[in-house]
């Protein structure tokens, strides 16, 4: 199967245009998703993805432990990083 759940440009277009509205200079994003969860095949395959991978080149005039710095404040500040990586209370409402 695909990496991307065999629909690659679904996946990973949706993370690419989350990401590119946050973060500028993004190279290649990779998702990992496994359909077989979303489709009801498997119940022990989770639904959404169970991996991401950003790739970005970051040209600047600066040694490697500033650019690690400016990775992780970036990291630190980044409200989709943030929602990707910590549990996120949804509410779920429906109006009649």
């Amino acid at each position: 199967m695909h990496r991307d759940g065999g629909h690659p440009h679904l996946a990973r277009g949706l993370v690419r245009a989350v990401c590119h509205r946050v973060v500028v200079g993004v190279d290649d994003i990779d998702v990992a998703m496994d359909l077989q969860g979303i489709l009801g095949i498997d119940d022990a395959v989770r639904n959404g993805f169970s991996g991401i991978t950003v790739r970005y080149q970051i040209d600047a005039e600066a040694s490697e432990e500033d650019i690690a710095a400016l990775v992780a404040q970036s990291q630190k500040r980044s409200a989709v990083f943030d929602i990707i990586t910590n549990p996120t209370n949804v509410n779920v409402l429906v109006n009649s």
